[in-house]
């Protein structure tokens, strides 16, 4: 009797532990089309219309489930995910602190990159940082064109995700990795409190130092000594450093 009943208990402990454990990796699984992708984020809207926010990083592993998506992503990392595809994922299988693994099960079209480069890409020298004024932000393929001292260069970004901040016309400086592609971008802006003006000449003390600019055209009206003001400016031919905008 005592055998039966420890028999039966063992049992229903089984049956219990496999209800409670069965349905959890299926119920964890999250499909459906990307809505989405900002700042190391995608937001995923499911089937059902639930939208779910999941964080990406250099560790999230992305697999193509047909291979001719896989041949037009080669290399793929986190970068090249992009609003319209189609993804299954397991939000609780983390890799640290980020996404451990998406499956793309299908890119929309028009958002496949061409399977050759159609421009020409620059490579910047590693570790270096260069100004330069954008004239093309091309957020799907991750690169960017800009004008370097005068001439237009065509770069890749390393992380394509951060450049929805950036538009055509921003002036900003480049930093280059040991491949000679974009790891950092941000806004080439200088703050500065005016202490001589002279004509079309300003001087600036800009960090503890005085720097003396030329104010470009119809740029600089109303500006007062004592005024403090955030500015950009472009080095010119003959070192004329010459400012282009004023906030």
């Amino acid at each position: 009797m005592l055998r039966r009943a420890l028999g039966s208990a063992v049992s229903f402990a089984f049956l219990a532990a496999c209800v409670l454990v069965s349905p959890a990796s299926a119920d964890d699984r999250v499909e459906g089309v990307i809505t989405g992708v900002d700042g190391g984020y995608i937001t995923v809207r499911t089937d059902e219309g639930h939208d779910q926010r999941l964080h990406i990083g250099n560790r999230t592993r992305v697999v193509f489930q047909s291979s001719a998506d896989a041949a037009a992503f080669p290399n793929a990392n986190a970068d090249v995910l992009a609003s319209g595809m189609r993804v299954r994922v397991n939000p609780g299988a983390m890799a640290g602190a980020v996404l451990d693994r998406v499956h793309v099960l299908s890119v929309p079209p028009g958002a496949r990159p061409p399977l050759t480069a159609s421009v020409p890409l620059s490579g910047g020298t590693p570790g270096s940082v260069i100004k330069a004024r954008l004239q093309n932000v091309d957020t799907r393929h991750g690169m960017v064109k800009a004008d370097v001292a005068g001439r237009s260069q065509t770069y890749r970004v390393r992380a394509a995700y951060g450049l929805g901040s950036f538009r055509t016309g921003d002036l900003v400086l480049l930093t280059f990795d040991r491949d000679g592609n974009v790891s950092d971008i941000r806004a080439a802006t200088q703050l500065g409190r005016i202490t001589r003006i002279a004509g079309s000449l300003v001087t600036l003390q800009v960090d503890g130092r005085e720097e003396t600019y030329v104010l470009g055209n119809k740029v600089g009206r109303g500006l007062r000594v004592g005024d403090t003001v955030r500015f950009e400016y472009e080095d010119r031919p003959g070192g004329q450093k010459v400012i282009t905008d004023v906030r």
